[in-house]
């Protein structure tokens, strides 16, 4: 689902991963992964693959 960084709070720890391009200094329970990669083209093979680590745990 999408949602904007305020909204963030209401699905920590109901969703398996938060992906976000903003900076976060916050905990949450979810894990989070910064998405930039995908916006910059740079890393994009990296995240992926930590993304699909998280996913498949």
């Amino acid at each position: 689902m999408q949602c904007t960084l305020t909204e963030v709070d209401n699905y920590d720890g109901s969703v398996d991963l938060i992906i976000t391009t903003m900076r976060v200094r916050k905990k949450y329970h979810s894990p989070v992964l910064s998405g930039s990669a995908y916006l910059s083209g740079v890393n994009e093979n990296e995240v992926t693959a930590k993304m699909l680590e998280i996913l498949q745990g």
